[in-house]
């Protein structure tokens, strides 16, 4: 049920019955324990090529003594250790992304030290595989054999229409409040509860957002994150426990997890064959 919540999040606890072969009610009592002990949360995730954005960068660096501020609104995902750091960084203009790099570096060069490495992602010449999705990394993990589904072409970058104002306002509550019912939203947004569930459904339907549901990962017994990063290769290596990739011509990006360094250096060395490889790793404890 945990793996189907995470492979299948718009599901209904009647559709997730039908697909995985439980009975809709233990489906529903099993999904309510496993959010009450906090095994995941949902969250809506903006498509942000949909909305007109042009770059995703991918930064990584060292600590330095000198905190660094990265709360800017274009950071929308940060992971930090005692000594380096991962984030993802969006601009809806490309040199949007590139101002919130380029103040950093800065502080690079006055303790002598460069970031590990910035790579730039642009939308109109870029695919996603993965896009924080974690069905993969339980299907290892939870080394069960379930039918798979026939895999979904990487969705290409596609010139956004402009979204009317309720839209607008609609996708925001959407995003800020995952877990909110359409009538929850409509009470937050002065819409009727019909416009809310209306513009949900094209939105959707239309690829301005996905919806995930989001595991604790304290919670799935994995002691590393790893950042790959390859140069050379056209295409983003098959990860199986990749959460997050982003390739572009000749170079590519992405998020794994491991249970411990030994299958962390079985992955690295295959992916050592395939071109320049750049690794920062994460021990989950020190996050």
């Amino acid at each position: 049920v945990f793996y189907g919540l995470l492979k299948y999040p718009p599901f209904t606890d009647q559709q997730l019955s039908d697909k995985l072969g439980v009975k809709r009610s233990t489906i529903t009592a099993i999904k309510n324990k496993l959010r009450k002990q906090i095994f995941f949360a949902p969250c809506v995730i903006p498509n942000f090529s949909s909305l007109g954005c042009e770059l995703l960068c991918v930064l990584n660096g060292k600590i330095l003594e000198q905190k660094l501020d990265l709360n800017a609104p274009e950071v929308v995902f940060t992971v930090e250790t005692n000594k380096e750091f991962l984030s993802v960084i969006i601009g809806q203009k490309s040199i949007d992304a590139k101002k919130i790099v380029d103040s950093l570096l800065p502080h690079y060069e006055g303790f002598h030290r460069k970031a590990s490495f910035i790579h730039y992602f642009p939308y109109a010449t870029s695919y996603i595989p993965r896009y924080f999705i974690f069905d993969g990394l339980l299907q290892q993990l939870f080394t069960f054999d379930l039918p798979e589904d026939a895999q979904e072409s990487p969705k290409l970058y596609e010139p956004s229409r402009e979204l009317a104002k309720n839209e607008r306002i609609i996708l925001y509550a959407l995003t800020k409040y995952p877990g909110l019912s359409d009538s929850d939203i409509a009470w937050k947004t002065g819409f009727s509860r019909v416009t809310v569930n209306k513009t949900r459904k094209t939105l959707f339907r239309e690829n301005f957002f996905h919806v995930v549901n989001l595991p604790n990962i304290e919670k799935l017994g994995v002691e590393l994150m790893a950042l790959f990063h390859i140069k050379g290769t056209k295409s983003s290596p098959d990860i199986p426990t990749s959460v997050f990739a982003i390739a572009c011509i000749r170079e590519s990006s992405s998020i794994s997890f491991y249970s411990n360094y030994t299958e962390y250096k079985a992955v690295q060395d295959q992916l050592d064959k395939l071109g320049q490889l750049e690794v920062a790793l994460f021990p989950i404890r020190q996050i």
